[in-house]
């Protein structure tokens, strides 16, 4: 039986590589995406008819991301989040409601969605990939 894989951020660089990388196996796909329609477009037509199981549209940074997840019809054996948002500057120049969003997108929603399928990692051996990138001081 073929795996499928979620990936959150799968329209940005890092995500959109990682989906070429495992298109070469035998995985399904789950494309999380939010503004970047054209590029998960391409890669859907990338991949092989049968790796392509949906797309989905959701803003991180909102308090909805229960029920996005749960409209999945698929079983999720493997989250890749590979989200994010650059933000440049000082966080002491930073507006409450910037530090607010980007904790949103980049903490909150990774633990909202993970959270979401828990129950059936206690039956199943299932993998969860992180990816950040390190924030630089000036």
């Amino acid at each position: 039986m073929r795996q499928t894989v979620l990936v959150i951020g799968a329209s940005g660089e890092i995500g959109s590589a990682i989906v070429k990388e495992l298109s070469q196996y035998s995985y399904q796909f789950i494309l999380h995406y939010y503004q970047n329609k054209n590029v998960i477009d391409l890669i859907s037509k990338q991949l092989d008819e049968d790796q392509m199981l949906m797309t989905v549209k959701a803003d991180l940074s909102k308090d909805d991301l229960d029920d996005v997840m749960m409209s999945i019809p698929f079983q999720v054996d493997i989250i890749i989040f590979a989200q994010g948002k650059a933000s440049y500057g000082l966080m002491t120049d930073m507006s409450i409601d910037e530090l607010d969003r980007l904790y949103r997108i980049h903490l909150k929603s990774t633990v909202s969605i993970t959270k979401n399928y828990l129950p059936q990692m206690v039956n199943k051996q299932m993998v969860i990939l992180l990816l950040y990138l390190p924030f630089g001081v000036k």
